[in-house]
């Protein structure tokens, strides 16, 4: 408990000084005044954004793990507030902190230095912080984490399971360091599941074709805990080799996974267009942890055969399953349930009204009540709503709704 109240703190000192809420994802766009003092040091500038626009969704994530699965109070203490000075200073344009020279480097040298720390938490913020800074100089040092134990090693059953290494991985990943493939590659092997999981995410980065049949029989093998970890999939829709797979995304999709891995399986199937699919698809209608997202999968297939028992899902108990199968009947253009979506509309949330919108009906959205991250002139879905295998498909739907909008009568 301690251990939480510490993290809490730090994190809400966070969201004070840089404006980052884990979970949440404030607008990763600087201001005029900000960046045009960075105008006279190229080198921090690009650093800043970095951090703050490319990296920002994954660092809420980042810090959390850093303030819940550490070891040492001082050596996190330390890391955060180096890091909150450093922004807090950018943020509120510090004349005498903008006066030094070399401060982005002096920041990654910093970071560099704290990738020898005893802390296991530290050492992967570091790493993943170095991997934010696109400057591939830092990768052997890293690396260093990757190679730090031989990955056969069973740590399975130690009381804290290893989990730099995999964090190391992806921020070569994010690197580039393509010369490290085959450090990264080792990781495959471990009987570490954060170690599997985060070289399969950074091979995916580098496009690294070569270990296509490696990684797939990671996903299909029963021995392996692949539970919460959609990489393996993520590698094959990268890699632009997931129609080459798709039995082996169903099997991963109908297995006996209790977390995420199927839901991003169809998810995966719709990104390909998979309509061969759509029945094996559907067998997770039936599944009331995960009908919603199967509803939405299928329906960006334009599975239409499956509307009436997407329509069933209108009457589930739980209203997120509600505002999933609304979303699915929309996107399906089944006007038919426009009265039933209208009914449903003043009971739950925005989805609904963004649904009918998506069907050509404003009325309801216009009714909604106001709630924060909203305006009544912004009908969205977001890829929290769907999945990031089908961001390209959130952003089609987007500009229908945009249009819709536009175009209603009322204008």
């Amino acid at each position: 408990m301690r251990f939480k109240i510490l993290g809490l703190v730090l994190l809400l000192k966070l969201r004070c000084v840089v404006g980052i809420v884990c979970g949440q994802v404030p607008t990763p766009v600087p201001s005029p005044k900000q960046l045009s003092s960075l105008e006279n040091d190229p080198e921090l500038r690009e650093l800043y954004l970095n951090i703050n626009q490319k990296c920002l969704a994954k660092l809420s994530g980042e810090m959390w793990t850093l303030t819940h699965a550490y070891d040492s109070k001082d050596e996190v203490d330390e890391v955060l507030n180096y890091f909150i000075n450093f922004f807090q200073s950018i943020e509120n344009n510090d004349a005498k902190e903008q006066s030094k020279p070399n401060r982005a480097k002096i920041f990654k040298n910093a970071f560099a230095d704290f990738l020898d720390s005893k802390d296991e938490a530290v050492r992967a913020f570091s790493a993943f912080i170095l991997g934010c800074s696109a400057d591939p100089s830092y990768a052997p040092r890293i690396a260093r984490i990757v190679d730090e134990r031989d990955a056969s090693f069973n740590d399975r059953f130690a009381g804290k399971p290893t989990f730099a290494r995999g964090r190391a991985a992806i921020a070569l990943g994010a690197l580039q360091a393509t010369q490290f493939k085959v450090n990264i590659s080792n990781l495959l092997k471990s009987k570490n599941a954060s170690d599997r999981s985060g070289a399969t995410f950074a091979l995916a980065e580098m496009k690294a074709l070569e270990y296509t049949n490696e990684i797939v029989s990671l996903m299909t093998n029963k021995d392996l805990a692949f539970d919460d970890d959609d990489s393996p999939i993520r590698f094959l829709i990268e890699t632009k080799q997931a129609d080459k797979y798709k039995k082996e995304i169903v099997q991963a999709m109908l297995g006996e996974s209790r977390e995420n891995v199927p839901e991003s399986a169809a998810y995966a199937l719709a990104a390909i267009g998979a309509k061969e699919n759509e029945k094996d698809i559907a067998h997770l209608l039936k599944d009331k942890f995960r009908q919603g997202d199967a509803a939405k999968a299928l329906a960006l297939l334009g599975a239409k055969r499956f509307k009436s028992e997407i329509a069933r899902l209108l009457s589930s108990s739980s209203g997120l399953t509600r505002q999933d199968a609304a979303v699915a009947l929309a996107i399906l253009g089944a006007n038919e349930y426009i009265p039933r979506l209208s009914s449903l509309c003043k009971k739950e949330a925005w989805s609904v009204a963004d649904s009918l919108v998506l069907l050509g009906q404003s009325s309801c959205y216009r009714g909604m009540p106001m709630v924060p991250g909203r305006t009544e002139t912004e009908p969205a879905f977001t890829e929290g709503d769907f999945h990031y295998f089908v961001r390209d498909r959130v952003g089609e739907l987007n500009k229908i709704l945009k249009r819709n909008y536009n175009n209603r009568p009322e204008n």
